[in-house]
């Protein structure tokens, strides 16, 4: 009787044991089946996304404005930004994106008080660290021209002044940070050819 009780048990321990090796090899199965789906799931995503931004890959349009009070041009990505009209004195003109977060500001002005381009750019950089949520990444003054350059906010803010013959020239943009490698380039380009009108 002892020995038939003792088989017993060893064979209702054999089949528990089969049993969980079971259970362990299709739960193991699962997460294996799961990793796949996940993988195949996440490659499907990478091929659906656009491996080049489609504003970055196609041409940009420009078109030219020209100040005539101050005869300077400036060739800006009329696709992109669209100008408000010119100020009411005539010095220039404000060109903002349909979404209102990208804008360009151009100006010509008279130097007046006869500044030469170091006073001038110590005078703006004094003007731009005074403001508030400001921070200057980039500040620079080279022969005629001098750039001021950081962050306002949660924007980047890129300010270019040009002297030339007595007068200043003056681009300033301003764009979300999440999109300044797209709009690095537009501003790139729209700098080859301010201020002199060719």
């Amino acid at each position: 009787m002892k020995f038939k009780i003792h088989c017993l048990l060893i064979i209702t321990l054999f089949f528990f044991s089969c049993n969980t090796n079971k259970n362990n090899s299709k739960q193991d199965e699962k997460k294996d089946t799961n990793s796949i789906k996940h993988e195949k799931s996440t490659e499907k995503s990478a091929e659906n996304m656009p491996k080049k931004n489609k504003f970055l890959t196609e041409t940009f349009k420009f078109k030219v404005y020209h100040n005539e009070r101050f005869g300077y041009c400036v060739n800006y990505p009329s696709t992109e930004l669209f100008p408000q009209g010119e100020s009411e004195n005539g010095d220039g003109q404000v060109f903002i994106s349909n979404d209102m977060k990208f804008s360009m500001i151009v100006s010509g002005v008279s130097n007046s008080e006869n500044l030469d381009i170091t006073t001038a750019y110590e005078k703006d950089l004094n003007y731009h660290s005074s403001k508030p949520k400001i921070q200057l990444t980039l500040t620079k003054q080279v022969q005629n021209y001098y750039v001021i350059s950081g962050y306002k906010g949660d924007n980047i803010f890129y300010a270019k002044t040009y002297l030339v013959k007595n007068k200043f020239y003056s681009i300033y943009f301003e764009y979300p940070q999440k999109n300044h490698t797209i709009t690095d380039n537009l501003i790139k380009e729209t700098l080859k050819t301010f201020p002199l009108c060719n």
